[in-house]
């Protein structure tokens, strides 16, 4: 980060445009009337970027909304954040009994064969092998969809894919056994999972790489994936997004 951008970036009385609508309950057209400090973009670092004083941003909250709205918004919003919080802490309860209660695999380095398992154990085996297959299939159409507009441009990622159970999305995610899905954090009528591609996939950044040798360039998967559940559809969506790199192993 350059020096004029850590002078904006450490002060704590400015804020920028996006996190000022939230915070002060703005919307775009309240910030024609307020000052604000322009940065200027950096070549290939998008746009300007607008500061504004908080204080400005608390008289123009306040004109808009007036005292008493103001106040009941705030204790709405902060309403919201702990029923958020309470959420998450039992997420992470339910995953911490989930991974205690979970029968090793292996003992010794010797793999555990279960006989006789129970109609609940029958079913989280057949979750974890649905999942495998699952994932091994988004790899491939993550692979092909892996594509660029005519300009050269690298097209987002959005797979969709009907019929998954709640079962077989927590095997998905390491949480077989989890057919209430207890251990994620709902965000309304959606769970939404955000991973690393390479990890997701145990694959490394270079094979989740399409060449196209006429251009010489690849589109490569970038890092970060967005998983988005929907339990009352039993649909899972996958998105990511590609880069332009060079083909693995050619040399420009």
């Amino acid at each position: 980060m350059s020096v004029m951008q850590n002078r904006f970036y450490d002060r704590t009385d400015l804020m920028r445009t996006t996190d000022a609508k939230k915070e002060y309950f703005l919307d775009s057209r309240d910030f024609d009337s307020i000052p604000c400090i322009r940065e200027k973009g950096f070549f290939g670092c998008g746009g300007s970027t607008f500061w504004f004083r908080k204080d400005d941003l608390e008289k123009a909250a306040l004109r808009k909304h007036g005292e008493d709205v103001l106040k009941k918004k705030r204790e709405a919003r902060a309403k919201r954040n702990e029923s958020k919080r309470r959420r998450s802490e039992e997420a992470r309860q339910a995953l911490a009994e989930l991974h205690a209660n979970k029968k090793p695999a292996k003992i010794d380095g010797v793999e555990v064969c279960v006989i006789d398992a129970t109609q609940e154990e029958q079913m989280e085996q057949k979750d974890i092998k649905d999942a495998k297959l699952l994932k091994k299939n988004l790899l491939s159409m993550c692979k092909r969809a892996l594509k660029m507009y005519p300009n050269g441009h690298p097209m987002p990622i959005s797979l969709e894919i009907p019929n998954v159970s709640a079962g077989v999305f927590a095997a998905l995610l390491d949480r077989a056994g989890d057919h209430e899905l207890k251990t994620f954090e709902k965000q309304g009528a959606y769970i939404k999972h955000y991973d690393s591609a390479p990890s997701f996939f145990s694959s490394t950044q270079e094979k989740l790489t399409r060449s196209y040798h006429m251009d010489r360039v690849a589109v490569t998967m970038c890092d970060r994936i967005l998983l988005m559940y929907k339990p009352s559809l039993k649909v899972l969506t996958l998105k990511g997004h590609g880069e332009i790199t060079n083909i693995p192993g050619d040399n420009w």
